[in-house]
């Protein structure tokens, strides 16, 4: 059996990953009152800021560099976020301004003729990721932009309540994607619309096994496990679903 050791990513530039740990600082300085590793976060953001413009290898490490668009708007949000804990007016300025100009890219660049958030500039092609726009406060959830993309979504990426992620690497069609399929019903809470929330969550528990592990896809027709088991990043992207959905009780 072959042997993989290490990450064939682990020499690309993917903005979204800084821009992760960069939410994650700003989660934990806002509960715990706190500014452990300033100073490595401070580092961080400013190479986001110099760095933004670049082409990167995206959230699903493709091997093509591209404007990638959930790439740019991350790396936004996370300065933006991140900016609002600076204690120096000339860093906090820096970064907003950086952030600012990443909204602006975003407007004019990646939006595809449809008016749905493309997977990067100059496609036509709608990344499931997009759905997480509104999610992370980027955008409200009934923009223009976003009920374009989530009718593109239900229209070209979705079958038997289960989505699609846009690979740019993969020839053919993968499964579905149940990381994504959550994020799209997560959206659907925040619609208010509980209807299709359940719909696709039923659709996406059904690749849950007897000891509750989920696969990264499925087989939409099939119902067969494919991709990676089990595949934390489906259950954190569950978690975030049925959380939304609870909160909606109180």
């Amino acid at each position: 059996m072959p042997i993989r050791i290490g990450n064939n990513a682990n020499s690309q530039l993917q903005l979204d990953a800084i821009s992760n740990v960069l939410l994650a600082a700003k989660v934990i300085y806002n509960k715990f009152d706190t500014r452990e590793h300033w100073q490595l976060v401070s580092k961080l953001a400013n190479y986001l800021a110099a760095h933004w413009h670049e082409k990167d290898h995206g959230i699903w490490e493709e091997t093509q560099k591209q404007h990638y668009t959930v790439s740019k708007v991350v790396a936004s949000i996370s300065l933006k976020y991140i900016a609002e804990l600076s204690e120096e007016q000339e860093q906090k300025e820096r970064w907003e301004q950086a952030s600012f100009e990443i909204r602006n890219f975003v407007q004019q660049n990646c939006l595809t003729s449809e008016g749905a958030y493309a997977a990067f500039p100059g496609t036509e092609a709608v990344d499931v990721s997009a759905i997480l726009f509104p999610i992370w406060a980027y955008v409200d959830a009934d923009d223009p932009a976003v009920l374009k993309t989530i009718e593109v979504l239900e229209r070209d990426y979705c079958q038997h309540n289960l989505f699609r992620r846009h690979l740019v690497d993969y020839e053919g069609e993968e499964g579905a994607f149940l990381a994504g399929t959550f994020w799209v019903a997560q959206y659907y809470v925040m619609r208010k619309n509980t209807e299709r929330f359940k719909q696709i969550m039923d659709a996406a528990l059904a690749f849950m096994n007897d000891v509750g592990l989920m696969p990264e896809e499925g087989d939409p027709v099939t119902g067969e496990f494919l991709g990676n088991i089990p595949q934390t990043f489906v259950h954190a992207s569950l978690v975030g679903a049925v959380i939304d959905y609870e909160n909606t009780k109180d």
